[in-house]
This record gives structure tokens, sequence and C-alpha cells, in this order.
């Protein structure tokens, strides 16, 4: 599944750049292709950990303590992978 995911995303971002005559975002861009693992990182980082956060937050989720941790260790060993 996560190769066609990033398969359509660098589609759209050659299309960007060959119709539109954009530079794609980086995450859409085939050129950049070996920054993906530190531009999902961001993605988790900035986007995926903050609303878990506060949907947790909010939804006061009995499993919010199974979901974070399992999050977590998921994020660590994608990092650990990258020797960040």
């Amino acid at each position: 599944a996560a190769e066609l995911v990033t398969s359509e995303f660098f589609e759209q971002g050659d299309r960007e750049r060959s119709e539109l005559k954009l530079t794609p975002s980086a995450i859409f861009d085939r050129n950049r292709k070996d920054e993906l693992p530190r531009l999902q990182l961001e993605w988790i980082d900035s986007i995926c950990m903050p609303l878990y956060q506060v949907f947790f937050y909010f939804y006061n989720c009995r499993i919010k303590t199974l979901a974070l941790h399992l999050q977590e260790v998921a994020y660590n060993s994608l990092r650990s992978g990258l020797n960040l």
C-alpha cells in the first residue's frame, strides 16, 4: 500500500512539474525520493502526533495510552532505522 501511495504522490508531482510548471512539494518530488523517510517523520511530528493528542484529549478515549504508545514505538523504530 505504501508503494502505491508513493507512486501516486510522485505522479502528482510529475504532473505539477510538467503541466503546471511548478516545483512540487518535497513529498511529491520524485527527485527527492531519498528524503522520503525524513519527510515522513516530519509529517508524523507536525501533523499526526498533534492530531492524535488533540483527538484523545477531547474524546478522553480509554485506548489513549495504548494508541500513543504503539505510535511512539513505530515512530522510534523508523527513527532508529534512519540513524537519527
